[in-house]
């Protein structure tokens, strides 16, 4: 178990907790929306090149990751062709699903979603290759009947999902094996996979392991030097490690191993999409913006008992609307206003 993760939102809030966040880091995220994203890198924390070479690897499997799937409050999401071009090499692809579609009213930061999501993702890539992680802040924010009810929407459709108590990994490939875990839910659930309950028990002999984790902080472009050492902490359990919640992008970076490996560690892929993220709004202006990322996973030429990530393409991405604001438009991008990186 880690030693330096806190999970909130599992049980009943404590004192000076406002959702699932203390009181002070509440304040914090309320802040940073107003200002805009923290841009500290107390780590000095950096972007590796956008198409770079980490190991000699034998391939076995190409993966495609985003980020967060938010409510798009009714309006319709499109996917430009670029970003459908860069996930068709791919055997699967990874994201993130942010609430729930439910019928039930939305109360504050509660996110959720209309059916037509499924139809939207489904234009993306091949349901039946796509995974959905459910281990997040608001899969819990309409209660877990909801959240089941969702779920098997989904699945019905021939996605899959997995980040529920009785699913906290999920078998990809047979070189794949993806575990997940949430730090924080808005309303307290149990029954969600936790990031505080050993997620490296779940790790599968013989294939390439990674931890998909939503944590850490809200608008911060860099993570906090806690993130960096739990990040660490985490590569030495794991093959590789690609997180989101952050809301922005974060570094999509390397460490090398004792084993001279480069082990991938994305610390956040900010936004896939979300349906009020308005440029030219004070404080929605924000919320934009991810990346999505190409992985080939494999082993090791040099050491075949060790799997690793071989060639890693990634991509900056936007969402825009048009005047109408009835769609919106996720793509490719090639900078992000937060970063120097081009």
């Amino acid at each position: 178990m880690s030693d330096i993760i806190q999970v909130y939102g599992r049980g009943a809030p404590v004192r000076g907790q406002i959702g699932p966040y203390p009181f002070g880091e509440a304040i914090g995220v309320v802040w940073r929306n107003i200002v805009g994203p923290s841009r500290n890198n107390p780590a000095n924390v950096q972007f590796i090149p956008k198409s770079i070479t980490l190991n000699d690897i034998e391939p076995e499997l190409t993966l495609g990751v985003g980020g967060d799937v938010m409510m798009m409050f009714g309006r319709k999401l499109q996917f430009g062709d670029c970003i459908k071009d860069f996930f068709a090499p791919c055997d699967a692809i990874l994201l993130n699903m942010e609430g729930v579609i439910t019928d039930h009213p939305k109360k504050g930061p509660d996110q959720k979603h209309d059916p037509q999501i499924i139809d939207s993702l489904t234009t993306l890539f091949d349901p039946k290759r796509t995974y959905l992680s459910l281990a997040n802040n608001h899969s819990g924010d309409f209660g877990m009947d909801e959240c089941y009810r969702s779920q098997r929407m989904f699945e019905q459709a021939g996605f899959h999902s997995f980040g529920l108590r009785q699913t906290p990994y999920i078998d990809i490939h047979p070189a794949l094996r993806v575990v997940t875990g949430t730090q924080w839910s808005n309303h307290p659930c149990h029954d969600l996979a936790w990031l505080d309950e050993s997620p490296e028990q779940y790790r599968r002999h013989d294939a390439f392991n990674l931890l998909f984790p939503h944590w850490a902080y809200e608008m911060e472009c860099y993570p906090r030097q806690t993130s960096v050492a739990q990040m660490q902490q985490w590569l030495r359990q794991f093959d590789g490690v690609i997180g989101h919640h952050a809301h922005v992008p974060q570094p999509i970076t390397s460490y090398q191993t004792q084993d001279q490996r480069q082990q991938l560690a994305a610390y956040s892929l900010g936004d896939f999409c979300f349906g009020l993220g308005f440029k030219n709004r004070p404080i929605l202006k924000h919320y934009p913006y991810g990346i999505v990322a190409r992985l080939q996973i494999g082993r090791l030429k040099s050491n075949p008992a060790l799997w690793a990530v071989g060639c890693c393409d990634w991509s900056f991405t936007e969402s825009e609307s048009p005047p109408d604001r009835s769609i919106f438009l996720t793509k490719l991008a090639s900078s992000v206003i937060y970063f120097k990186f081009t």
